[in-house]
């Protein structure tokens, strides 16, 4: 990931293939950057967990910040 993590953007994993919205960012004492991704409420209206990952794993898959409560 070369681009800075914009906080209301769509990111996935390139390793486990998870979507969401980055919601959060946790920097470690020694650099290491993790991104919070929350996905969208599902088909079921629940509010799935948050996931965190290493910012270099997470590729942009949508153009603008997304804001309010997002449904399927």
């Amino acid at each position: 990931m070369t681009d800075k993590i914009t906080m209301g953007k769509e990111y996935k994993d390139r390793v486990t293939g998870f979507t969401g919205i980055a919601v959060a960012t946790t920097t470690f004492l020694h650099g290491c950057r993790r991104i919070g991704l929350q996905p969208v409420v599902n088909k079921a209206g629940e509010m799935p967990e948050s996931m965190q990952f290493d910012e270099p794993q997470l590729e942009a898959t949508g153009d603008s910040p997304k804001t309010g409560f997002q449904t399927p």
